[in-house]
Parts: C-alpha cells; structure tokens; sequence
C-alpha cells in the first residue's frame, strides 16, 4: 500500500488595484507544516531591476512570526496567516521595463515574479482578481489551482487595452498604439501554419502576443521579445512605418517558436541558450524561408552577422552561443539533407518526447541524439554544451 501523498499548503491570492500606480496583494496561506515565505524585496526591488518594489507588507496570523534582514523577510508560521502587501509599478523606461514591470497611463503590465512572494516548499495556489479589465497571459484560465512556478512565469495586462484575434493568435496592446494590426492580417496566418508544420502539430495552442512600441532598444535591435507560457511580450521599434518590417516579422516568430523551444521543453539555464536560443533562430529562418518572407540574400547577411558575433563578442547584443547555436544548427541542417533528414524532423520528434520537461548540458545532448535518425549528435554541439 503506497504512502498518502503529503498535503500542500494552500494559498489564494487577492489582487485589487487601490491607486492608478499600484496593485494591492493579499495572499492567505493555510500552510500543510511549519513553512517559510520569503520575499525578496532586493528581488523585486530597482537593484535587481524587477518591479518599482514592494511597499506597506504586513504579516497577520496568531503564531506567524516576521523577521526583516538584509533587504528580505521571512514569515514562519504553523497556523493560516495572511501576507498582504502593494506592488508599485514605475513609468515605462526602456525594453526591459516589460520583465520589471510598469504602468503606461492608467494601464499596468506586470508579471508574475513581481506580484508573488517566494514560498520555500511547494504549494497549490488561486489566484482571484478583483479587478475590473485585467487579462492574464500564461495562466490555465481551466485550472483553478496553479503552482508557484506557474504564477512566476505569467503576465498580467491591466486596464484599457486592445485586443483583436489573428488566427489563434491574440494580440493584445494599449490604446494609441501606432500601428496597425491590419499589416498582419495577410502575412500572420501564413507564417503560423509554417511553424506549425515544422513541428507537425495540426492543432496547436492558442497564443498571446502583447505588441509595445518604445524607441529605446539597444542600438542594432530594432526590437525585443520575452516568451511566456502561451504567449509572449514584443517591443517594437516606434520609428518603422508598419508591423511587417522583415525584423519585426523575425522577431515575432521567433517568439511564438519558443513555444516549442522553451516553454514546451524548458532551458535549465544560460549555458543551454546555443539550443534555445541558436536553433530558435534557425527555425525561425526556416518557417520565414518556406514563407517566402526571407530572402536568400537577406539569409546570408544574417549568417554574416552570427559569424561576425561570434568572432567579436561586441558585435551583437544576444549572447555568442545564441549566434554559435544557429550556425551549428545550419551546418547539422545541411548534413542532414544529404542524408535525406532534415533537422526540423530531429526537433519536432524531441518536443514531442520531451514536452514538460526542462533540458540541458549532456540531458539536452541525449535527447537531441535519440530523436536523430542515427542516434548521434555532431562534435561542435557536444563542444558547445561544454562551454
């Protein structure tokens, strides 16, 4: 007779929005055994560059016990306490304001990681909004329990937006955004059915894309993305005169190809990024290719560019395995299709054995060697894994 699984403790939180620059927190956590929460003010706060920061936290149960130290504080308690607490959001800065945060007018955007504490153990968590317009990207809406790892990695749209579908695509973006998602309406479709026929998936998930405008990426990045769950965030260059610039089109399938390399299978960490990162941009010019979208001469002045990244660690703002990463996937492509393989096949068969699954170092290079059709990875993706 098997041992009963141990109980979890419980948690709802209460989001409401009291001032135009803040939301409220209340979580109630019935704990299963003697737990620890941790909020790391430092990791929400500016240091760490996640959210404005974390005000008025107030700590209410008959045993919880609450100690501040070091920018952090620690509630241990046997009893159900309540942890309550404001999440301040800052005006819009750059690119980067998308994972700390930020409030555009009386619109907020907010993930996940800056709305919820740290729970050491694991936990079945509800989250109740009690909050008029607010759209949540990456969580189940048919689950009623979640856990932590779940609430960190969703996002959360609050206040007067636009949303129109595309497909089974949502796009979602704050009023007086510039442009118009007509641009997308004939190309969009077109560049999903070809993602999705890389990974021979005939009915694939819904997805979100929450659209910014900002003129301030980095220079030589007209652009910037972060995939969610089911979704992700894209900043585009406010100075392009329509959506379907050949990079913003990049940037967008790249972002939805992560579904797959990424969320579907997950990195365990940077060191994996010649993977998540490198073959994502080799799908991604595959799917434009196939499309139409990508030129040859504009395929080969993107090789020119990893290569030159690659010689010079300056040269670009993705990290040299990223760049390392696409022309190994290429070079491994291009043996395969002399072999009557094709490299697309080898991933598209890895999702499928691996989905739910985090993948890295010497797991990632077993995974990829079993879903290829002769058991074996090339050297140059062993030396990578290794560096």
């Amino acid at each position: 007779m098997s041992a009963p699984a141990p109980e979890r403790t419980a948690i709802v939180y209460t989001l409401t929005r009291p001032a135009r620059d803040r939301l409220h927190v209340a979580a109630h956590i019935a704990p299963a055994s003697p737990v620890s929460v941790l909020t790391m003010r430092e990791a929400y706060g500016p240091a760490r560059g996640f959210a404005g920061g974390i005000a008025d936290l107030v700590v209410s149960g008959a045993d919880a016990r609450a100690a501040a130290e070091a920018g952090r504080v620690l509630v241990a308690a046997a009893e159900p306490f309540t942890l309550a607490y404001d999440c301040v959001l800052p005006d819009y800065a750059d690119a980067v304001s998308l994972l700390r945060g930020f409030r555009r007018g009386d619109t907020l955007f907010v993930p996940g990681m800056a709305l919820f504490h740290r729970l050491h153990g694991e936990a079945d968590c509800a989250v109740r909004l009690d909050i008029p317009d607010a759209r949540t990207i990456g969580l189940d809406p048919s689950r009623r329990h979640h856990d932590g790892g779940a609430l960190e990695r969703c996002y959360f749209a609050i206040g007067d937006v636009v949303m129109r579908a595309c497909g089974r695509t949502l796009f979602v973006h704050e009023r007086g955004f510039p442009f118009a998602l007509d641009d997308l309406a004939g190309i969009w479709p077109r560049l999903m059915a070809e993602a999705e026929r890389l990974f021979g998936e005939a009915a694939p998930a819904d997805w979100t894309a929450c659209l910014f405008a900002s003129g301030e990426h980095p220079p030589g990045r007209p652009g910037a993305g972060f995939a969610l769950p089911g979704g992700a965030l894209v900043s585009v260059s406010a100075g392009d005169d329509t959506l379907a610039t050949p990079h913003t089109l990049w940037l967008l399938l790249h972002e939805r190809l992560h579904h797959w390399l990424g969320c579907a299978i997950g990195r365990a960490g940077p060191a994996d990024d010649w993977f998540f990162e490198g073959f994502t941009n080799f799908l991604t010019c595959e799917a434009l290719q196939r499309a139409g979208r990508l030129s040859r001469p504009e395929l080969a002045r993107l090789v020119r560019l990893s290569r030159r990244a690659v010689r010079e660690a300056t040269a670009s703002i993705e990290p040299p395995l990223a760049h390392r990463g696409f022309l190994a996937a290429r070079r491994w492509h291009a043996a395969l299709v002399r072999q009557g393989a094709a490299l697309p096949e080898i991933l598209a068969r890895l999702v499928a054995a691996r989905r739910g699954t985090m993948l890295g170092g010497a797991d990632l290079l077993a995974a990829l060697a079993q879903a290829s059709p002769d058991g074996h990875v090339p050297e140059a993706l062993r030396r990578l894994a290794e560096q």
